[in-house]
């Protein structure tokens, strides 16, 4: 948990997915993970 209330702020607007331990991934996979985070973001 992030204490800091402006990073958590932060992290809670922008994050990092890693795949195969890569941050920069190809655009098919960024949009294969696109539709499934959009609706954690619309659950909010």
């Amino acid at each position: 948990m992030i204490e800091n209330p402006a990073k958590r702020e932060n992290y809670l607007k922008s994050f990092a997915v890693y795949v195969d331990d890569r941050e920069v991934y190809a655009k098919a996979t960024a949009d294969a993970l696109e539709t499934p985070c959009s609706r954690w973001s619309a659950a909010d």
